[in-house]
């Protein structure tokens, strides 16, 4: 026997089984509880409570702000579930959540971001058609720029919503929708008038100078 071995060091006495029909002891009021010992399972909620998503948008006067939105109803139901099968606390399904969360975000700004690129891809591709077409660019695009400036000019005359926001309609670079514009802005002076003398004292109607095979 270790001579320098204290109480702390015996066995431990095992515990007492309670008398058949005794009273357990309730804490008393106030009594402090027993923290789970480090590395105890976590102890899973009834219901889990995700926080709202956070995202920055601009208001009307064009200043960021934060807008608070609850997380999709489906998305809920499919991580609760999941969470609760496999007993996650509240923080560890939170966790869960914020990480679902960030891989849709990323996903959707790949997305975007290949949409994006390839209609910049096709729009690049009709200019240069446009560029090269004698009727609209000229002899080796020479005339493409002014061209272009004419076709803007029929564009806020005849459809001025579409031109406040030009670069939201990227079918506008079609060649064949240039050319249309293009013979609509002949028709016009520099201020936007007719010019009198062509044949346009009763002018056609636009879109069908745009689409002529239209009905």
């Amino acid at each position: 026997m270790n001579p320098f071995r204290t109480s702390l060091d015996q066995d431990p006495i095992p515990p007492v089984a309670p008398a058949p029909g005794a009273t357990p002891v309730a804490p008393a009021p106030g009594a402090a509880t027993v923290a789970p010992a480090p590395g105890a399972a976590p102890v899973a909620p009834e219901s889990y409570a995700f926080a709202k998503v956070k995202a920055t948008t601009k208001d009307a006067a064009g200043k960021d702000i934060v807008v608070e939105t609850d997380v999709d109803a489906t998305l809920v139901t499919e991580i609760g579930a999941y969470a609760k099968a496999n007993g996650l606390s509240q923080k560890q399904a939170q966790a869960l959540m914020d990480r679902e969360l960030k891989l849709i975000e990323d996903a959707s700004a790949h997305d975007k971001k290949a949409q994006a690129d390839g209609l910049a891809a096709l729009k690049a591709k009709w200019q240069s058609e446009a560029k090269s077409d004698k009727d609209f660019g000229g002899e080796g695009g020479a005339k493409f720029d002014e061209n272009l400036g004419v076709t803007k000019r029929a564009l806020a005359k005849f459809f001025p919503e579409i031109a406040k926001d030009a670069n939201s309609h990227p079918f506008l670079d079609h060649p064949q929708v240039l050319k249309g514009l293009l013979k609509i802005g002949q028709l016009l002076s520099p201020d936007g008038e007719f010019i009198a003398g062509r044949g346009n004292d009763a002018p056609r109607d636009p879109a069908k100078s745009l689409f002529p095979n239209m009905a």
